[in-house]
Formats: structure tokens, C-alpha cells, sequence
């Protein structure tokens, strides 16, 4: 089975690897991990995992493996392995930004709503705490592949349907106001 993988996971991966092999220098800058990337990452294949298990529902709202054929592990297989990286990468990475230069983050034009440099701000003020936020949504996907490997249907709908809340700990703490 051929795995894609999409370029903001292969960026948040390169930098990942970096910074992990101790490579960092004074002629090596590191590479920026752009939060609003790898949020989408997440949410695409987050998205990617819930339809394709969706497809599997009985009649009692239970995941039913029999459902699923080998084309439908794989893609399952493929966003686990594809949101494990990601999360990797936001909770690792050598620098955090929230968006590329001059770029807006979803909701910033709704009145009361922080900008990108404002959510800046707070991280940059506690990246521990990025990072702890970060590693509890990690433990969640670490958790979703090792189901995903296992070919445990209903262990990855329970984590599925909980990853919304490691998402909101995390907003709620920099992406909101108080």
C-alpha cells in the first residue's frame, strides 16, 4: 500500500526530524511549523477518518468491521499514520507560528475574535503550555494509529468522535478571548 502524504505533514515532518537529530546550527535556520497548516492537516484527515468509519455504522450507531474492506483500512490507516505526524510535528516543532506572513486565521473578522499576530502573542507567552496542549492531542492520535494498526474499528470511532476536545483545550487557551 502506497501512503501519500500531503506537503504541510512532509514540512511538519522535515522539521520535526530536525529538530529531534539536533541538526540546528548557526547556518541552519529552522523552518517554521505554521500552526493554520497543520490544524487543516488534522482536520482534513480527521474528516477522512469519521466518513470512511461512517460508512461502517449498524443500525445501532456502532462500527461494524465487517463493513470494511481492505480500501477502507487503508484510508484509515492513512489518516491515522497522517494525523499522528501532524500532531508530531505542532507538538515538537523548533518554531511555532500561527500563519504565514500576512495570512488570516479562520473567524479573525468576526467581531471580538482575535488575529493571528494576537494568538501569536499568547503562545509565544506559554509555549510549554502549546506544547502540553499539544501532547494531549497527541496521546489521542497515538492512540487512534495504534487502533488504526490494529484493525480496531470501534477503538478509532471512540477516539475519533473525541479529538474535538483535544482541539477546543487547546483553542481555548490561545485562540480565544478571554
Amino acid at each position: 500500500m502506497t501512503l501519500m502524504i500531503r506537503p504541510p505533514v512532509l514540512a511538519l515532518a522535515a522539521g520535526l526530524a530536525l529538530a529531534a537529530c539536533g541538526q540546528r546550527s548557526a547556518e541552519v535556520a529552522a523552518e517554521p511549523v505554521v500552526l493554520k497548516a497543520g490544524m487543516q492537516e488534522i482536520a482534513d484527515r480527521q474528516n477522512d477518518l469519521v466518513n470512511t468509519l461512517i460508512e461502517a455504522l449498524d443500525d445501532q450507531g456502532g462500527v461494524d468491521p465487517a463493513k470494511l474492506t481492505e480500501e477502507h483500512w487503508g484510508t484509515l490507516e492513512s489518516a491515522a499514520a497522517g494525523l499522528r505526524d501532524a500532531g508530531l510535528a505542532l507538538r515538537a516543532g523548533p518554531v511555532q507560528v500561527v500563519a504565514a506572513p500576512g495570512e488570516a486565521i479562520e473567524g479573525e473578522d468576526a467581531p471580538g475574535a482575535l488575529g493571528a499576530a494576537e494568538v501569536q502573542a499568547r503562545i509565544d507567552q506559554d509555549p510549554a503550555g502549546f506544547r502540553a496542549q499539544a501532547g494531549a492531542l497527541l496521546t489521542r492520535l497515538e492512540t487512534l494509529a495504534a487502533a488504526s494498526n490494529a484493525h480496531d474499528a470501534a477503538a478509532m470511532w471512540e477516539v475519533a468522535l473525541d479529538l474535538d476536545a483535544a482541539c477546543s483545550g487547546c483553542h481555548m487557551q490561545y485562540w480565544y478571548p478571554e
